[in-house]
């Protein structure tokens, strides 16, 4: 199952099977991070 990833120095985002070590996007090294997934309800109760 793929999780969603993003870089924590360009703020990509990109679906992987694992945490990769370098971002696909900037290939900066050791920046990968889970992203939080939210849904389209969670934003709006979070914005009121």
């Amino acid at each position: 199952m793929k999780k969603v990833f993003r870089c924590s120095s360009c703020n990509w985002r990109f679906h992987s099977g694992h945490a990769p070590r370098l971002c696909p996007y900037c290939g900066k090294e050791e920046t990968i991070v889970a992203a939080s997934v939210h849904s389209a309800d969670d934003l709006i109760s979070d914005a009121e």
